[in-house]
């Protein structure tokens, strides 16, 4: 009766286990520039001015219009499809509040919804469509 070894045969079942079975989870917590994504500049009318919004792909946002641009206006994070956005800057009514909203992505355009924001300069301006700029 032959012997067989089977030792580099499990090795090699293992070695293949391994490599393929072990992919790290994507949870979209860290911002990407994927079509689908929130990163980049996105413009809008509000109250008949150009507002601009800028999402970084490192997690922080500037905001402003045609006459002033905050470029480091606070820090964002995704949860799927929810932002939670925090102001920042010393010149925000909004101080350290944090807002949630809901977003979708359809073409080259973002839509946010509140979920909970007690900061209403940020609601009202937020809400609603956005354009992005190619």
């Amino acid at each position: 009766m032959k012997k067989i070894c089977i030792y580099p045969l499990v090795s090699l079942g293992l070695l293949f286990i391994l490599t393929t079975g072990c992919k790290k989870k994507d949870d979209n917590t860290t911002p990407d520039n994927s079509t689908t994504s929130i990163v980049g500049k996105w413009t809008k009318i509000f109250d008949g001015t150009k507002m601009t919004i800028v999402f970084r792909s490192d997690g922080k946002y500037g905001v402003g219009s045609e006459v002033i641009f905050i470029t480091d206006a606070g820090s964002y994070t995704i949860s799927g499809n929810q932002v939670s956005m925090t102001d920042t800057w010393t010149g925000s009514n909004c101080g350290n509040i944090t807002g949630k909203y809901l977003f979708a992505i359809q073409s080259n355009t973002i839509t946010f919804n509140v979920i909970n924001d007690t900061c209403m300069d940020r609601t009202e301006l937020m809400q609603g469509s956005w354009n992005k700029e190619i």
